[in-house]
């Protein structure tokens, strides 16, 4: 780290340490506490924790409202259609309507009585050309419902899919063409809001396809987005973020849970070594949304696992989709454990699961798990899992049994088999700056893996205190139980004890072998603990290692010791000494010796530090927390050097979140790491302003640079704002990556979106903004922006008149960019005025007229775009005519006029429709032209006969 970068964060640091005042937060411990991660007192109650994401497969959820309604083939869209108003007269036009127009439910519905609430329509269009002999549709499904049925169960059902073709009808937000991208990022979430105000919100999938969940205590069947995870040992990993179907049936004596999923997507798992900080970078941008889940493992220096922790979004850590920057909710630590020798500090990993946009790339996953308690304390369960499709599926089939034997005393027995080439896994040791892959393995690969572990508490089986493991397991070569396969066969198995045999006096005894493909080590090791006093307490310890293998053998045996002194009633200070009194043949002796200083030194401060000498040479590894009721700042120091005393490696963490008076909350992270032969350096900022109730904005920022010449910088700004009257939601994302000899890019995301109703609810209006912007030196630019802004009139006390203006404007100079439409679609600039009116003149007819114009130019070749103008006006006359009980006739005439091109089309729609009752109406009809009333379509050509049914509720 130079000089400048280090007195700016130093700076930093001790502004963020005394600048602020507290604010009275909450003292509270850590969200995903695990041996090995400090809990601080006094740390800061998380500032991102939200109720709704305290259950892992819980979604928070707001009905999407989509920007224009689905409609029948070249129907104008009647304004207060538009608007998102009610339409109430029988006269409507053969259009779907948002669900917004189909009833109102206040916003504390959900907090009163159990009762059924329910509201929805689904519209569904199939049509013909005769002429071409070509058929289309398009549908779209939007409802609402939420209530009990009986013995307690409870059903939730929802969707808003806008309206889209048949066969894409389903996307929502899970899209995977560039043109989602935006969509993922959109601004507005789409509350479903009504001419008086009241929204309409509930629980279920949060991106507006087809969710429902039937649900009673720990029983449940859901259809849509969820979190699955159904394996608890260590051979089989099943943690997956869907959407599809999943369920799970608890009873007296056992569950049985399943999933099956297929999406246009590519699964991805980063590993992630501890740092000892909170910011970490996926291998991967655009990650979609709700996809992702984290945990914390831990694990001995041999790789066996001895606990794991999974993470719940927006409690314990937060992610930016669009950057792949995920910020935990506190600092990730590896915490010297209290072993004797340096070979056996345990290893502290981050693992992140989701899954990334692939349009043509199908993801399909299915898992099934049954347990079955068989009484006295034994249970079995029975685990199958598969990953892809066809010839590229992976599969693992496992079964596992435990057994309590009761005083302390169990067993877990595991038996897996995998077939296939498994899944690579990107690892980090910096953080995210680089990564090494685990590659996958040779295809339809089987192999099979098992393992057995018993575990004692001496107090409860023998009356000593003291615990007992012992373990052994296999993993042949392929196995990938877990994502990727092993390189090699693996064989494992240990015994630890450890026992007061008197006051004041610990004895322990550890035994382990280890076998990876053709090389064999073997460990023995005695520890001795004595009290001395109150307070000091002396170890001693003997280790023998012995390794055999290709490249020869060798043995060594090792003694260590160490002084400890109680600094009140969780830390303590030592000093230790190791090091080898025999050694031969590929082991070669060591010593090593120092001081440290471990655990909570104050109320506020804890300290994790030691110093190291010996034939490796001079070494440090230090943290140090301060924590206070409005945040905390740590600093972790890794500096490490050989024999010449010459420094080989050094790396620097700094860190602070803090409350900045009320309203302000502010968070930093500079990290350095200096080897022999590469440098990186990484800064993350991050602020969050919340100067009301009703506003909130928030920046975060990252640059990232190593030795190659490669530097990456992200900047992303969020605001939203809410009111009585009034909304607004602002995202940007800007991303910079510049690599020495390499395609340097840069990109911009931005979606705005703002509704404001007048004072007498007479009116809404809405504007909206778009656009994507991507940079390369070696490829062409590309570049994609849409924008709107209409003012709906929609009298709440006479809605007789009702009207929609607009303005509407699309640029798609698409190359590769992202948000651009679809490759075979001509490249646009356009910009549309329209006027739409209607006026219902008697109960049973309704007239109403639209006028519009495009100016702007088109270009039909989208390699070799050559641009020419494109005005064009389109004039629509409607009538809306109930002429019998049951019956509606929807006339329609509209023509094109454009002028470049001295070309003027008409067309005529007719289309009786029948009201089977007061929710179901289907009609049949004819259109006559080949153009859409929507002038940025270019591309519209749905002519023929039609068939249109809507059902509403």
């Amino acid at each position: 780290m130079n000089r400048s970068t280090l007195l700016t964060a130093t700076a930093l640091v001790l502004i963020l340490s005394v600048g602020g005042r507290p604010v009275g937060a909450e003292t509270v411990g850590m969200a995903f506490p695990i041996a090995g991660l400090p809990t601080v007192a006094g740390g800061a109650a998380p500032a991102t924790a939200r109720p709704e994401a305290a259950a892992p497969d819980a979604f928070a959820f707001e009905i999407l409202e989509a920007e224009e309604a689905p409609r029948a083939p070249q129907a104008a869209q009647r304004p207060a259609e538009r608007a998102g108003t009610p339409i109430t007269t029988a006269t409507a036009a053969p259009v779907a309507v948002p669900v917004a127009a189909l009833g109102r439910i206040e916003p504390r519905a959900r907090t009163a009585q159990p009762l059924w609430t329910s509201t929805g329509i689904a519209d569904l269009t199939l049509g013909h050309d005769l002429e071409e002999g070509r058929g289309w549709s398009e549908g779209r499904a939007a409802f609402f419902a939420e209530g009990p049925l009986r013995n307690g169960w409870t059903l939730t059902m929802s969707a808003d899919t806008g309206a889209r073709p048949l066969d894409e009808v389903f996307d929502g937000l899970g899209g995977t063409a560039p043109r989602d991208a935006l969509e993922r990022l959109r601004a507005d979430p789409g509350a479903v809001t009504f001419g008086d105000e009241s929204v309409m919100l509930g629980t279920g999938g949060r991106d507006g396809r087809p969710y429902a969940r039937i649900a009673r205590e720990g029983s449940h069947l859901t259809f849509g987005q969820g979190r699955v995870s159904l394996a608890e040992g260590d051979l089989i990993r099943a943690d997956r973020s869907i959407y599809g179907l999943s369920g799970r049936l608890s009873g007296r004596r056992g569950t049985v849970e399943g999933f099956v999923s297929s999406e246009e997507s590519i699964p991805q798992t980063d590993e992630f070594a501890a740092t000892g900080g909170a910011s970490y970078r996926l291998s991967h941008r655009d990650v979609l949304p709700g996809t992702t889940q984290l945990s914390v493992e831990r694990r001995d220096e041999n790789g066996r696992l001895l606990e794991r922790r999974r993470l719940v979004e927006g409690v314990d850590y937060r992610v930016n989709h669009t950057q792949g920057h995920v910020l935990l909710d506190r600092p990730l630590v590896e915490t010297p454990t209290g072993a004797l020798f340096v070979g056996e500090a345990d290893d502290l990993v981050l693992r992140a699961d989701y899954a990334r946009p692939a349009q043509g790339i199908e993801d399909s996953v299915a898992g099934l798990r049954a347990r079955h308690e068989i009484g006295a304390g034994l249970s079995l369960g029975a685990t199958t899992f598969r990953d892809g499709s066809g010839d590229a599926a992976d599969t693992v089939t496992g079964l596992d049994l435990h057994h309590d034997a009761g005083r302390g005393l169990s067993v877990t027995a595991e038996i897996a088999r995998s077939e296939g080439r498994g899944r690579a896994v990107e690892v980090s040791q910096d953080g995210g700056r680089s990564f090494t892959t685990r590659a996958a393995g040779a295809a339809r690969t089987q192999a099979d893996a098992w393992r057995i572990e018993a575990e004692a508490e001496l107090e409860r089986l023998m009356g000593r205190e003291g615990h007992a493991t012992a373990w052994a397991e296999r993993r042949e070569a392929g196995f990938a139980g877990d994502g990727a396969p092993l390189d090699e066969a693996v064989e494992r198995s240990g015994l630890e004890v450890e026992t007061v045999i008197a006051n004041g006096t610990r004895l322990g005894f550890g035994a382990e072998r280890t076998r990876r493909g053709d090389t064999e080590s073997d460990e023995l090791r005695a520890t001795l603990e004595q009290r001395i006093g109150a307070q000091t307490h002396l170890s001693f310890g003997i280790e023998r290692q012995r390794e055999s293998g290709p490249a020869g053998g060798g043995g060594r045996t090792d003694l260590a010791a160490r002084l400890g002194r109680d600094l009140g009633d969780a830390a303590q200070a030592y000093l230790f000494a190791e090091g080898s009194v025999e050694a031969s043949g590929t082991l070669e002796g060591y010593d090593r010796y120092g001081a440290g200083v471990s655990g909570q030194v104050t109320d506020r401060l804890s300290a994790e530090a030691e110093l190291g000498f010996g034939s490796a040479g001079t070494g440090l590894e230090a943290g140090l927390t301060y924590a206070r009721e409005d945040g905390e700042i740590y600093l972790r120091q890794r500096i490490a050097g050989d024999e010449t005393a010459e420094i080989t490696g050094h790396d620097l963490v700094l860190g602070a979140r803090r409350a900045l008076f009320d309203d302000w909350s502010i968070f930093t992270e500079q990290d350095v790491l200096i080897g022999t032969s590469e440098r990186k350096r990484g800064q993350s900022y991050g602020l969050d302003w919340t100067p009301g109730e009703s506003l909130a904005f928030d920046l975060a920022a990252s640059i990232d640079e190593t030795s190659d010449a490669a530097r990456r910088r992200t900047l992303s700004f969020g605001a939203e704002s809410h009111g009585d009257r009034a909304a607004g939601r602002l995202r940007l994302e800007l991303h910079s990556d510049e690599i020495e000899d390499a395609d340097d890019s840069r990109g911009v995301l931005l979606a705005a979106s703002t509704r404001r109703v007048t004072a007498d609810q007479g009116g809404t209006l809405r504007a909206r903004v778009e656009y994507a912007r991507d940079v390369h030196d070696d490829a062409p630019d590309g570049a994609y922006a849409e924008a709107g802004l209409s003012y709906a009139l929609r009298p709440v006390a006479d809605d007789a008149l009702v009207a929609v203006l607009s303005y509407d404007m699309r640029v798609d100079l698409e190359r590769g960019a992202v948000g651009a439409a679809d490759a075979d679609a001509p490249l646009q600039r356009s910009h549309v005025f329209s006027a739409d009116v209607d006026f219902r003149i008697s109960p049973d007819l309704t007239l109403g007229a639209k006028y519009g114009v495009r100016l702007g130019e088109v270009a039909y070749d989208r390699d070799l775009p050559v641009w020419d103008d494109s005005p064009a006006h389109i004039f629509v006359l409607r009538g809306d005519w109930s002429f019998a009980e049951n019956w509606d006739l929807l006339i329609e005439y509209r023509s094109l006029w454009q002028p470049e091109q001295e070309t003027r089309d008409q067309g005529v729609l007719i289309a009786p429709y029948y009201r089977v009752n007061d929710h179901v109406r289907i009609g049949a009809g004819y259109n006559f032209g080949r153009f859409s009333d929507d002038l940025t379509d270019y591309d519209h050509d749905d002519r023929g006969v039609f068939v249109n049914a809507v059902y509403s509720f």
